[in-house]
């Protein structure tokens, strides 16, 4: 082997290195563009953004009060009647248990 073939065979090497990683980030931004069209359809209101917190975490507090912050005022207050009256073991689970149960 001379040098010169060594040489011609590296060049060979980087330029497919470098076509692989223009591909790979060309994959890469279609696929996250994709993905960022298709979390548009949620963020397209606070009903939806909300809608889907509660399908993806269901027992947090947080998204159900701002979907239905009657329905979670309603359930805390029940709570906090049943703990006044010494109810402890009423009032923790209306706390902790989801709507969606």
């Amino acid at each position: 082997m001379t040098p010169e073939f060594l040489y011609k065979t590296a060049g060979y090497k980087k330029t497919l290195l470098k076509i692989f990683e223009i591909t790979l980030f060309v994959a890469m931004v279609i696929w996250y563009s994709g993905y960022t069209y298709k979390r548009n359809n949620v963020w397209k209101d606070g009903v939806s953004i909300w809608s889907d917190a509660v399908n993806k975490s269901p027992s947090k507090a947080r998204p159900h009060f701002a979907l239905n912050p009657d329905f979670a005022i309603a359930r805390s207050n029940l709570s906090i009647t049943y703990n006044k009256k010494g109810m402890i073991k009423e009032s923790v689970p209306i706390i902790l248990i989801s709507p969606n149960k």
